[in-house]
């Protein structure tokens, strides 16, 4: 294994990317946790709770995120209600269906998608249909306002809060970024971002990497004025690591002996 001596500013909340982590790790690339997003249930389930008893007025649940799965269905068994009993799942993305899994439920996916507007338009038939979409206190609108174009409707409720982190160990990184002792920032959400620049708005970019796991956050990082350097070929944690490695030797940040080869496996 070589000795890259790199780091990665992660900025997922903690104990959700072990994959990332695991798959840097195996280049010797060190992860530093600074979480830019703090999840939190809702102050009221109202909105949940009133859906979960009217459940059967659905023709299936939109799930955009593994954190919606998570919420939603946590309250569902806190309120008594059996999930297997639940309409049927749709799902943005593997991980989203992977925490459907772990319920012991199944939800489809649809090749391609990666945004709610995309969904909105890949579910074949939703003309006269009602769907059910837990979200977050700033999920886009466009998934619902697509699907109501297309003569269906989606009654989107609060199932958890994004909120802007209050993190200990802001100084210490800021110094780090200005030292130039960072070598790549990888987001995983526009929330992300935009928290970032809130909480560090004197960042100067100069040769840190900024990666994005998928077009949208990718946006978020050039509607900040920062320049986006790597872009995930597929949303998931082991793939972004690897677009990650690719451009730090691409880029030849990463310094190895001569004659030593790079494990790109």
């Amino acid at each position: 294994m070589t000795d890259f001596a790199r780091i990665v500013l992660n900025t997922r909340p903690r104990n959700t990317s072990g994959e990332f982590e695991a798959a840097l790790a195996k280049h010797d690339i060190e992860t530093i946790s600074f979480p830019m997003i703090e999840l939190a249930a809702p102050s009221d389930w109202g909105e949940v709770d009133k859906a979960i008893e009217a459940i059967e007025l659905y023709t299936a649940i939109i799930y955009t995120s593994a954190n919606a799965v998570q919420f939603f269905l946590r309250r569902v068994q806190e309120v008594g209600r059996d999930i297997t009993t639940l309409p049927d799942a749709i799902a943005i993305g593997d991980k989203t269906k992977e925490a459907l899994n772990a319920f012991g439920l199944e939800g489809r996916v649809y090749d391609g998608v990666e945004t709610g507007f995309d969904l909105a338009n890949a579910i074949e038939d939703v003309s006269n249909q009602y769907f059910l979409q837990p979200a977050s206190n700033i999920a886009k609108k466009e998934l619902a306002e697509r699907i109501q174009e297309r003569g269906g409707k989606v009654n989107t409720v609060l199932a958890y809060e994004t909120k802007l982190p209050s993190n200990s160990d802001l100084r210490a990184i800021d110094d780090r970024l200005i030292m130039g002792e960072i070598d790549c920032i990888a987001f995983w959400s526009p929330s992300a971002v935009n928290n970032f620049c809130k909480l560090i708005p004197e960042f100067k970019q100069a040769t840190v990497l900024i990666a994005a796991i998928g077009q949208t956050t990718a946006a978020a990082v050039g509607a900040n004025g920062l320049r986006i350097d790597v872009i995930a070929d597929e949303p998931t944690g082991e793939v972004f690591a690897q677009s990650i490695v690719d451009r730090l030797i691409s880029d030849e940040r990463i310094q190895f002996n001569e004659g030593e080869q790079v494990d790109l496996t």
